[in-house]
């Protein structure tokens, strides 16, 4: 009889099972990878799209501060937006944004009204009206690595995506306002002061001013040349509490060092002085600038071609110890709002008695012209540029912090979109 070999049912059950669970797990895999793909491509486009988000917020908020009604501002507000947006990074900070000239900035009267490109903007007339700057920027071409996978269950998922994020920003009367440590003295800027002049001071011997404005401390007795020293470098956040229009400020004690601290914002750095600069370092002076009027709009124009300081030959001023000037490069990485600032309007005569407590006026808008001379210091005379009330719009909007839209103060840029 012949030998039949038995079957062996358990054997193959289990084999049976085994190739189920493949083919299952072969089923499910483009779905599986699908998901994580979901999870990881979208992810990636959550980060891009904030960071997005972070360039569109600085170059609206940056744009906002050039607003002051006249016709220029539309190509100042444009360059300062782009200048600013292009310091974020998108694509995990890897990849520099780009804005477009005439495309990404743009303009209008009303927040929900129609925007227009600066050339537009220009065409239509009535710069004053506009009130609103819209930032929008993107970035096409993203991959998508995974979530591809999907096809294959009948979903077209496409190999790339596109993200894109806008921002609108206008000024607002401003809160904790941001100032310089100098006192402008009232009789020097009467109503009728022209915009564009120059306020005259001398450095003396013992590095006080005399002139136009002072040495002032917002915090005394608890204050002193050390405050000021981190006013001028920003450092610290100091210069930004102050007290309102009415309270006392007292004349300060000055050192030395503060030269060294005035000047890091023109990009001039020496020893321990080192600081925020502004974009440009370019300075005015009677030596290149000999109608002592009216240097800030060539300022504004050009401050984004991150100008270095000139030299003590080009601009006059000699400076001691051989400090480091930032180049090109370092103020366009490193720039800030540092040449124009709000200043407190004081009485200068009241400064005539020791120890006086004199109480803030006002307060101006200024720009800073060029460094202090650290040598051959003795009756060095400076200038400052007078930019108007602070209160008013125009080239201070960037100073302090947003407050109520029927608050008063130096009006500031903000976020309403």
């Amino acid at each position: 009889m012949p030998n039949i070999m038995p079957i062996r049912t358990k054997n193959f059950g289990r084999n049976l099972q085994s190739g189920a669970v493949a083919i299952i797990v072969a089923l499910s895999l483009p779905v599986l990878i699908g998901m994580a793909g979901l999870a990881l491509d979208l992810g990636k486009l959550y980060v891009t799209k904030t960071e997005l988000q972070n360039a569109a917020d600085a170059c609206a908020l940056a744009a906002a501060v050039e607003l002051d009604g006249t016709v220029l501002q539309f190509t100042i507000a444009e360059s300062r937006g782009i200048a600013v947006g292009k310091l974020n990074k998108s694509f995990f900070q890897s990849v520099a944004v780009a804005f477009a000239e005439d495309v990404a900035v743009k303009f209008s009267t009303t927040l929900n009204g129609s925007y227009l490109t600066k050339t537009a903007a220009v065409g239509a007339g009535s710069p004053a009206n506009y009130k609103f700057v819209q930032c929008s920027v993107k970035r096409d071409q993203i991959p998508n690595y995974l979530m591809p996978v999907l096809s294959v269950l009948g979903t077209q998922v496409a190999s790339s995506s596109n993200v894109a994020a806008a921002a609108v920003a206008s000024n607002r009367p401003g809160q904790g306002t941001c100032s310089l440590p100098i006192g402008i003295c009232s009789a020097d800027v009467p109503s009728s002061k022209p915009i564009g002049s120059w306020l005259e001071g001398t450095l003396s011997g013992g590095n006080g001013i005399n002139g136009a404005y002072k040495w002032v401390d917002f915090s005394a007795p608890s204050g002193g040349a050390d405050e000021l020293a981190e006013i001028l470098n920003g450092k610290k956040p100091q210069d930004c509490n102050l007290k309102p229009i009415g309270d006392d400020v007292k004349e300060s004690g000055a050192k030395a060092s503060l030269r060294d601290d005035y000047n890091t914002r023109f990009g001039i750095e020496k020893g321990a002085a080192t600081g925020i600069p502004d974009f440009s370092g370019y300075s005015y002076y009677v030596t290149n600038w000999p109608s002592k009027f009216g240097a800030y709009s060539n300022f504004a124009a050009n401050r984004f071609n991150n100008t270095p300081f000139q030299g003590e030959v080009l601009s006059g001023i000699k400076l001691a110890g051989n400090p480091s000037i930032l180049n090109m490069t370092e103020l366009a990485s490193r720039g800030r709002d540092r040449r124009v600032a709000v200043a407190p309007v004081v009485d200068c005569n009241l400064f005539a008695t020791a120890n006086a407590s004199v109480p803030v006026q006002r307060y101006v808008c200024v720009f800073l012209l060029h460094p202090m001379q650290t040598q051959g210091t003795q009756n060095f005379t400076m200038f400052l540029e007078y930019l108007g009330n602070a209160a008013n719009a125009g080239p201070c909007n960037q100073s302090g912090i947003a407050g109520a839209s029927n608050g008063i103060g130096p009006r500031v840029s903000a976020l309403v979109q």
